[in-house]
């Protein structure tokens, strides 16, 4: 399921929710028309593995990713990471989150093909920094994101929980 939405008005618009439920405020979210400098969505939180608040830049693209995505024109997955060093780090974050150390985050409902894995991990290893880092979020971290926080029992009332049981064993 994840694989097949589409990045505008569908990754990015469940990713919101999945943020927040994560306890991961949104800052800003992607805009039609207008030049985001890479980010599809910036926020603020602490991670499932951080201590501290952390600045979460995430870069959105749709289904598997492979060498046509990696650095393939204004779309592509290497301009949007260069436009969020050129640029967005530079001059697009809001004074209140200056400070904070950041984590560019790339989003896909599918895989990163094994035909830009060395792109990716060598891109990465050149830009990290002791102030910033770079993550990967692809279908499987989606799912298990998903299943934790948003998709489970425990968003029904608990009278109900026991009638959704039921009906998941149900469902063949």
């Amino acid at each position: 399921y994840l694989s097949t939405l589409k990045e505008s008005k569908e990754l990015d618009a469940i990713l919101p929710d999945l943020l927040s439920v994560m306890g991961i405020k949104t800052i800003s979210k992607p805009l039609i028309g207008t030049r985001q400098n890479g980010v599809d969505i910036a926020a603020v939180g602490k991670g499932s593995n951080d201590k501290e608040d952390k600045l979460f830049l995430f870069v959105i693209k749709c289904g598997d990713l492979g060498r046509k995505d990696w650095n393939s024109g204004e779309q592509s997955i290497r301009q949007s990471l260069d436009d969020i060093e050129d640029t967005y780090l530079l001059n697009n974050i809001p004074i209140q989150y200056k400070n904070l150390k950041c984590k560019i985050v790339l989003v896909t409902g599918g895989n990163l093909l094994q035909n830009i894995d060395e792109q990716w991990i060598g891109y990465t290893k050149q830009h990290e920094s002791e102030n910033k880092t770079y993550e990967l979020w692809d279908g499987d971290i989606l799912s298990s994101y998903f299943h934790e926080y948003l998709f489970n029992e425990n968003i029904l009332l608990p009278e109900y929980r026991s009638l959704f049981r039921r009906t998941l064993v149900k469902i063949e």
